[in-house]
């Protein structure tokens, strides 16, 4: 093939790629003119028109792109489930406790981080303020770390060093008073709970399984925490 041949045939494959757009494929013939003259065409050019070995061009589609196909293959966002009352994430939690891997993810997606933050928070201030059932919500969950034995110590109304009074019952028609202290020792994650009773007169207090009595709820408490 002459030099000005094969620049002839490249001219002709860029003509194809520009002007037949929805041509997959494009292919170059080459035949005999009536002159005797050689002739290169994108269309059969006569009987004896042979395709140009090595001259074969697959170009691009330039049909429009389906833009409702694009859309759909678009994932969509994942909607945020709406936050669960705060009865909802309780119950989840109890049953996520348990091990329900389910109930686990129903209440981190229902805000239940969220929610357990703000619990805390507000009962740290709680106890700061004298709460000591906030004191022990916010501090004692976990049993009693240094964290705990610090805050109801500090909080409680009555306490000593391994105990403070956890309840004040309410008085008996022979006028005495009931009392619920809870021992904790340093060091020990478990409470044990003691239940005393106190006579109006003289205040002697004792345990309701024991018969020693004290003069003061305090001595009692100390003695029985002791055991």
């Amino acid at each position: 093939m002459a030099p000005g041949d094969e620049f002839t045939v490249r001219l002709l494959i860029l003509l194809c790629v520009v002007l037949a757009p929805c041509v997959t494929q494009a292919q170059i013939y080459t035949c005999m003119a009536e002159d005797g003259s050689r002739v290169y065409s994108n269309q059969k050019c006569g009987a004896d028109a042979t395709i140009v070995k090595g001259y074969e061009h697959v170009k691009q589609s330039r049909t429009k792109p389906n833009l409702n196909k694009q859309k759909s293959a678009v994932k969509q966002p994942t909607l945020k489930p709406p936050p669960k009352s705060p009865e909802e994430l309780a119950a989840l939690l109890q049953t996520c406790n348990a091990g329900d891997n389910t109930a686990c993810s129903q209440w981190s997606l229902g805000g239940g981080p969220n929610a357990l933050h703000m619990a805390e928070e507000k009962a740290e201030r709680d106890c700061e303020a004298g709460s000591l059932s906030a004191c022990e919500e916010r501090y004692c969950k976990e049993g009693a770390n240094e964290d705990c034995r610090q805050s109801v110590l500090r909080t409680a109304l009555l306490s000593g060093d391994t105990w403070y009074l956890h309840e004040e019952q309410a008085r008996g028609s022979n006028g005495a008073a009931a009392f619920v202290i809870r021992c904790i020792h340093k060091g020990v994650l478990t409470t044990r709970d003691i239940n005393f009773t106190c006579a109006r007169a003289g205040r002697k207090c004792g345990n309701e399984q024991g018969t020693a009595k004290f003069e003061r709820l305090a001595d009692a408490a100390t003695s029985y925490c002791a055991r």
